[in-house]
């Protein structure tokens, strides 16, 4: 792993990073975490909420279609379903105005022949259904069950949403609509003739649709987008009307949430849109039937747009960020303070260090504080003081040391002549004692006292020649002694007692070779 090289150039620039990275980076990963919670939650409000107005959607479906298949029954028991076709007419156009719903009535016999129809419209409009008078409606599925008996008293025949040509033939459009019919019962009970209606698709899953989508809107829900599917997945309705119906199915294309839907399962998802490639949240739910009608297998899908769901976690993401910039300004201006504080006496006591390394013992650091760094400046000002103090001590101790090194030389010398005078004095003495004893052997060759005398001069001539030898070494000794003084100057004292002390027995040892040549003289 590469190792980073980047380095501050100075202790604030390190602080002001230190103290904004601080602060603004847990400030950012809260931030985040924040927005990202927030957006989840928004995922899951959003969600429950396009999955509930699906369930409501369907309730409400349900619970109309369960009226259309009271109605029929309801049609069918009306005495003039048993009656002429002028009264067949009444009858169906006071339920066309009265109910609104629906698109067609008619009754035909056990035969499947057409014998009356309404004429007017929901609106109350004149509607020309003479077209299907007589026409045979045999090899509808409504008719041939009711025909045949298959439906018991009190049920009725309905159908999912399909394109009725009777619809179609009346009005010219794709005739979209939902069959109810219930058998005409005669009095003795007997099956005498068959009424069907067809519901309209438009006014019933449209209107409802159309209502709830409305609704949203008003709630603020802008991109809303509702759909109703068949068991199959077909659409029964959608925002484009060409794909009601059509080869659009949204679980051939792979939609997750209407997979989900038609196995009859309730909930939300996150997808994308398969036909409009955006991002939804999509709210499905399946068809429960309401009041004891089981209903078609219908299920809902309740939509919107994830951009618009998440536009509430913009409203955080701005003030997260209006929140982190005002942090910024305010940890700046905290952390350019406390740097300073702290920065400021450090550069301080680095010029100190850097004068000090130079020579300069006059440097001084302000302190103006009491915590760490204003202790670390009065102790660096402590050491330099004491360093000059020490400095100046050796300097004058230098003084004294070269004094006694120069009067150590003056004392040496003195010492040389004293020995080299000696020496001489001696060789002087050893020639007197030898003129002497050549004058003692022709005086009195047989004396042994003065022989005896003559041989203790000569040999306290040679140990005073002996002596000054001695003395010569130890003014050579004394000389090195003076280099070691450099190193020890305590030691200096003691040999200048010891060389003094010496001196004086080399000047009393000349003194008495003195004497006894002297004694020696008067002896001869």
């Amino acid at each position: 792993m590469p190792k980073l090289n980047f380095q501050f150039k100075s202790v604030k620039t390190k602080l002001l990073v230190s103290f904004l990275a601080l602060g603004l980076i847990p400030m950012a990963v809260v931030g985040f975490l924040s927005f990202q919670k927030s957006k989840d939650a928004l995922i899951h409000t959003a969600g429950d909420f396009l999955s509930t107005e699906a369930v409501e959607l369907l309730d409400k479906l349900d619970r109309s279609l369960y009226e259309r298949y009271g109605d029929v029954q309801a049609f069918a028991y009306n005495p003039k379903a048993r009656g002429s076709a002028e009264e067949i007419t009444e009858a169906a156009n006071f339920f066309m105005r009265s109910y609104g719903v629906y698109d067609l009535m008619m009754v035909t016999d056990l035969d499947g022949n057409i014998i009356g129809a309404n004429t007017q419209s929901f609106d109350g409009n004149n509607l020309d259904t003479s077209v299907l008078i007589g026409k045979n409606v045999k090899g509808e599925v409504w008719f041939e069950q009711i025909a045949s008996g298959q439906l018991t008293k009190g049920e009725s025949y309905f159908s999912d949403v399909q394109q009725s040509k009777w619809v179609s033939e009346v009005y010219g459009n794709r005739g979209l609509s939902m069959v109810f019919a219930a058998p005409v019962y005669d009095e003795q009970g007997n099956v005498v003739r068959v009424w069907s209606n067809f519901a309209s698709r438009d006014r019933i899953i449209g209107a409802m649709v159309k209502e709830q989508r409305k609704q949203l809107i008003a709630d603020g829900i802008n991109t809303v987008e509702i759909q109703v599917m068949n068991k199959a997945g077909l659409l029964l309705d959608d925002y484009d009307p060409k794909a009601i119906l059509s080869s659009v199915n949204l679980v051939d294309i792979g939609l997750v949430s209407a997979k989900e839907a038609v196995t009859g399962k309730t909930g939300f998802i996150l997808e994308e849109h398969k036909r409009r490639k955006v991002d939804q949240i999509n709210g499905y739910a399946a068809s429960k039937g309401a009041l004891g009608f089981k209903g078609n297998g219908w299920s809902a899908l309740v939509r919107q747009d994830a951009e618009e769901a998440y536009a509430a976690t913009d409203t955080l993401r701005n003030l997260t960020l209006i929140i982190m910039l005002v942090a910024a300004g305010i940890l700046s201006f905290l952390a350019i303070v406390i740097a300073r504080g702290i920065s400021t006496p450090l550069e301080h006591a680095v010029r100190t260090l850097e004068a000090v390394a130079a020579g300069d013992l006059t440097q001084n650091i302000e302190v103006t504080s009491e915590d760490e760094v204003g202790r670390l400046a009065a102790a660096l000002n402590t050491m330099v003081a004491r360093m000059a103090a020490a400095i100046k001590a050796i300097g004058n101790s230098s003084q004294g040391l070269s004094a006694s090194s120069s009067q150590l030389g003056s004392i040496s010398h003195t010492m040389v002549a004293n020995a080299e005078e000696t020496t001489a004095q001696a060789a002087t003495v050893a020639e007197l004692a030898s003129q002497i004893g050549d004058r003692v052997q022709t005086v009195s060759a047989g004396t042994e006292e003065m022989t005896a005398s003559i041989r203790e001069i000569s040999q306290n001539a040679s140990e005073a020649a002996t002596v000054a030898g001695n003395a010569t070494q130890l003014a050579r000794n004394a000389s090195e002694t003076m280099n070691e003084l450099n190193a020890n100057s305590s030691e200096i004292g003691e040999v200048i007692e010891t060389i003094t002390s010496i001196a004086a027995q080399t000047k009393l040892l000349a003194l008495n070779a003195t004497i006894e040549a002297a004694r020696a003289g008067e002896a001869g």
